[in-house]
């Protein structure tokens, strides 16, 4: 009886940590619909957004308005 328990408790813990681990996915229309208006906002402010946001990732000692500014500058639309 009590070896009993003892596992129904176990069983349940695990399936528990199991399924906290699970994550909701979102609909691939909404990330669609979102990537081609990231698309269409990159061609109206004529930034290279790889280049862009690998420019914020590696460059350092900016406050983040003069970072934006640089990194704009810096990566042009061809």
């Amino acid at each position: 009886m009590k070896n009993n328990l003892i596992t129904k408790f176990f069983i349940s813990a695990a399936l528990i940590i199991v399924l906290s681990g699970c994550e909701t996915t979102k609909s691939t229309q909404d990330d669609n619909s979102n990537l081609i208006q990231n698309l269409n906002q990159a061609k109206d402010l004529g930034i290279d957004f790889k280049c862009y946001n690998m420019c914020k990732d590696s460059t350092k000692g900016m406050s983040l308005n003069q970072l934006n500014k640089f990194c704009k500058l810096q990566c042009p639309l061809k």
